[in-house]
C-alpha cells in the first residue's frame, strides 16, 4: 500500500539573549519541530519485537507530531572553552506517536499497533559542564564535560485511560565525555 503524506509545517524559532557581562547569559527560546513517523511505523509490514516478546505493526494513518518548544536558561563562561549552564524547558506534543497493545489480535498472538496519542506536556530542569584541566600540566589537553536532566512527563489520549508517564522518556538523562585535544593536528 502506497502512503502519501504531505504537509506544509511553518517552524518559527526565536532566541532571545541578555548578555548580563563578558561572562554571563540569560537566554530565552522557543520553537516550533516536528517528529514525522518512521518507515515501520507508517507501514503495513508486520515484524517481531524481541524485547516485546510480540508482532508490531505500522499503521498508514499515523500523523505527524507536532512539538513547541519554550526553553530559559542561565549561562556562564568563566573562560573560553568552558561552560556552567542551568535551564529550565517545557515542550507540548500535538498527536505524539506512542505503541499500544492490540487486545483484539486474540489471546493466541499479541500484536502492538502505533497510534496518535492526543496530547503529551513534558518539563524538567538540565545542569551542563565543561571545563579544561589544564590547571595540572598532565592533563593540559583534557576536558571533561556532561549534562544532567530530570524530564517530568504525561501523554493523555487513545490508549492513555489516565495521564501517565510517555513511552520511551525516561525522568533521568546523564552524559559525560572526557575529551583529549591534539591542537596543533586540529584533532580532538
Amino acid at each position: 500500500r502506497f502512503v502519501y503524506n504531505r504537509k506544509r509545517d511553518y517552524l518559527p524559532g526565536v532566541n532571545l539573549t541578555y548578555k548580563i557581562n563578558n561572562s554571563t547569559n540569560v537566554r530565552l527560546s522557543g520553537s516550533q519541530t516536528v517528529i514525522r513517523p518512521e518507515f515501520r511505523e507508517l507501514s503495513t509490514f508486520q515484524f517481531y519485537d524481541f524485547d516485546l516478546g510480540a508482532t508490531v505493526a505500522g499503521n498508514t494513518a499515523l500523523e505527524r507530531t507536532k512539538v513547541s518548544n519554550f526553553d530559559l536558561r542561565y549561562e556562564l563562561y568563566p573562560r573560553a572553552g568552558e561552560l556552567f549552564t542551568f535551564g529550565i524547558f517545557y515542550k507540548y506534543f500535538k498527536k505524539p506517536i506512542e505503541v499500544y497493545f492490540n487486545a483484539t489480535s486474540g489471546a493466541a498472538s499479541s500484536t502492538y499497533n502505533y497510534l496518535n496519542a492526543d496530547e503529551a506536556n513534558s518539563f524538567g530542569a538540565e545542569l551542563e559542564f565543561r571545563k579544561k584541566l589544564d590547571v595540572v600540566s598532565a592533563l593540559k589537553n583534557f576536558t571533561v564535560q556532561g549534562n544532567i536532566s530530570y524530564i517530568y512527563n504525561r501523554v493523555k489520549g487513545v490508549g492513555a485511560v489516565e495521564s501517565r508517564p510517555m513511552q520511551g522518556q525516561s525522568p533521568y538523562l546523564l552524559n559525560a565525555s572526557v575529551q583529549y585535544d591534539l591542537q596543533r593536528y586540529g584533532l580532538s
